[in-house]
């Protein structure tokens, strides 16, 4: 029953460690208690039996989908090291004028061990690297950060940032400025989501959940 994926919905609500690095006032944040695999196992559990794997399938076009958009590949580079707990931020809107260019981001994602995500970060520089990307490294509030222009194939490259927290949790964002933002509010808990009463309080009222969503008004 332990490694039933059922036991999705009653995981029980804590706060995010990602939540450390988002802005409070963030728009929309998305956490998932859950790594690549457990939601398709999840959707084929819960569908009709005729249903299944179309269900299954869904998700996956999803999840892959998701990561494409930033530039990620979730099979090449993700299934074999994501642990459990995926954060999403979108930091602002796009501009009105240029639609095109969309929102500031910052993606975290946790790895089952140290090795997993140092392999990662030197695969994926190395790769963006290797296909024409100039490469910045800097260090910021005693951080590493590399960042530079990358896509997958076939796609425009667009700005990408990166981190990595206490060995085990990568932070990738749509650009320098947007990580080191990330970083500042990291540090000062009057600022960050992680240390917000209100959202303390609700997920002691919520209880349970695979995934926690908080949108602002706008």
């Amino acid at each position: 029953w332990r490694r039933s994926p059922l036991q999705l919905q009653h995981h029980r609500l804590d706060v995010p460690r990602a939540a450390r690095f988002v802005p409070r006032q963030a728009p929309l944040s998305l956490f998932v208690f859950s790594d690549g695999e457990e939601p398709v196992g999840y959707a084929r559990a819960v569908a009709p039996p005729r249903q299944r794997r179309q269900a299954a399938e869904a998700i996956e076009r999803l999840r892959d989908g998701v990561f494409a958009t930033a530039g990620l590949d979730y099979r090449n580079e993700l299934a074999s090291w994501l642990a459990p707990e995926i954060g999403l931020v979108l930091l602002e809107p796009p501009a009105p004028d240029q639609p095109e260019e969309g929102g500031g981001w910052l993606l975290a994602l946790r790895s089952r061990d140290d090795a997993g995500a140092r392999r990662f970060l030197q695969r994926f520089w190395q790769t963006r690297s290797l296909a024409g990307t100039d490469l910045q490294v800097t260090s910021y509030r005693g951080m590493g950060l590399i960042s530079g222009r990358g896509a997958l194939l076939g796609r425009r490259p667009v700005p990408l940032a990166t981190a990595l927290v206490a060995d085990d949790l990568v932070l990738i964002a749509s650009g320098r400025g947007v990580l080191e933002q990330a970083l500042d509010v990291s540090q000062i808990d009057d600022l960050n989501l992680a240390a917000q009463p209100r959202l303390v309080e609700g997920l002691e009222q919520l209880g349970q959940g695979a995934a926690l969503l908080l949108a602002r008004p706008g």
